[in-house]
C-alpha cells in the first residue's frame, strides 16, 4: 500500500509517499480501505519535531495523520463489523494510508448514509475537541461566549454546539468567513487591534465564557474582559490555561463514541462541517501548506484512491 510518512522532522516538504506491505486484519480486528483522511494542525506540530513530537514519543520515519473514513474490507464478524460497512474514526500515525488495520474496534463509528467520506474523515479530532471544549464551559441561554478561530475545524463546530446550548456566540474570524458564520446564527468579529473594543461594543454587559481555538493571547484578553478563568478553555495555550486555573480540554477528554451524535446531526442537516480543501494523497505537502496559509472555512482532507 501507499502511505504518508514523516521522513524527517521539519516542514511539509518532509512528508513523502512510500510503499509498505499491505496490512491485514487478524482475528478480532478489521481492515479499512481508506477513502479520505483528515489534515490537522497537531499533525504538523508533531512532524516539526520539538516538544510536541517528544510528548508523543515519535522519531522519524513514522506514519502521519489520525482521522480517516472508508469501507471495511477485511473482518471476521467480531465487534459487529462486516465487509462493506462504511466507517470513520481515528488511528494516530496510521490514517493517511490506503489501508488501516483497527485493533480496538470501539474506536470505529458507522458513517451515516447522508455523510460523505470526506466529512466523516474530518470529524474525529475536531469533533472530539469541540465537544470537550464546549462541555466544560457549562453554557446556557443566559451566557455570552467568545470563540476564537471560529471558522477553523474545531471553531466551526464549537460555535454551533454553543448555539445549541442557547448561548449567544461572538465568533472571531477573518472577514472573508463572516457571511458563512452569520448564517450559523452567531455574531462574527474581525481580528485586529480593535477586537477588544468590538467585543465590549457587542456585549456591553460582559462576556461569560471563552472557547480559545487560536492561542496567542486570548486567555489574557478574556481576563481583561472580566471572564472567570473557571469558564475559559484553551485547546492551544494549555500550559497557560493550567497556570491561571482555566481548562485545557481537548480530544483526549472525549471518547470516540461521543462524536456519533455530531455525525447524526450532520446527517440530519442540523450541523455543518465545511470542507475547505481537498487534495489527493500525492499532494499531501500542499495540503499542509494550505493548512498553514491563512483563513479557511472548516477542514482540509486528503482523498485517497
Amino acid at each position: 500500500m501507499r502511505c504518508v510518512v514523516v521522513s524527517a522532522f521539519g516542514g511539509p516538504e518532509r512528508l513523502v509517499i512510500r510503499d509498505h506491505p499491505d496490512p491485514h486484519a487478524n482475528r478480532g480486528q478489521v481492515r479499512v480501505r481508506v477513502h479520505a483522511a483528515g489534515v490537522n494542525p497537531v499533525d504538523a506540530k508533531i512532524a516539526e519535531g520539538g516538544p510536541t513530537a517528544e510528548r508523543f514519543g515519535v522519531t522519524p520515519p513514522f506514519g502521519n495523520g489520525s482521522d480517516f473514513a472508508g469501507t471495511v474490507d477485511e473482518a471476521d464478524g467480531c465487534g459487529g463489523w462486516s465487509v462493506g460497512d462504511r466507517v470513520y474514526g481515528g488511528a494516530r500515525f496510521k490514517a493517511q494510508a490506503e489501508y488501516v488495520v483497527i485493533e480496538d474496534l470501539s474506536t470505529l463509528n458507522a458513517t451515516p448514509d447522508g455523510v460523505s467520506d470526506e466529512t466523516a474523515a474530518a470529524l474525529d479530532i475536531a469533533g472530539r475537541t469541540a465537544l470537550a471544549g464546549i462541555a466544560v464551559l457549562g453554557l446556557g441561554p443566559n451566557d455570552t461566549v467568545l470563540v476564537s478561530a471560529a471558522a477553523g475545524g474545531v471553531g466551526i463546530l464549537a460555535v454551533q454546539l454553543a448555539r445549541r446550548s442557547g448561548a449567544r456566540v461572538l465568533a472571531v474570524a477573518s472577514e472573508v468567513n463572516h457571511v458563512a458564520l452569520a448564517a450559523l446564527d452567531v455574531e462574527p468579529l474581525a481580528y485586529g487591534p480593535t477586537l477588544k473594543r468590538a467585543i465590549r461594543d457587542a456585549a456591553p454587559n460582559g462576556v461569560d465564557a471563552l472557547m480559545d481555538c487560536y492561542g496567542g493571547g486570548y486567555l489574557d484578553l478574556a481576563r481583561g474582559l472580566g471572564v472567570d478563568p473557571g469558564r475559559m478553555n484553551s485547546v492551544v495555550d494549555r500550559a497557560e490555561a493550567r497556570r491561571i486555573g482555566a481548562y485545557s480540554k481537548g480530544r483526549a477528554n472525549t471518547s470516540t463514541h461521543a462524536i456519533r451524535p455530531l455525525a447524526d446531526l450532520i446527517d440530519a442537516g442540523e450541523l455543518v462541517l465545511p470542507i475547505a480543501g481537498r487534495y489527493p494523497m500525492d499532494q499531501v505537502a500542499d495540503a499542509y501548506r494550505r493548512l498553514n496559509a491563512g483563513p479557511r472555512l472548516g477542514k482540509i482532507v486528503l482523498t485517497i484512491s
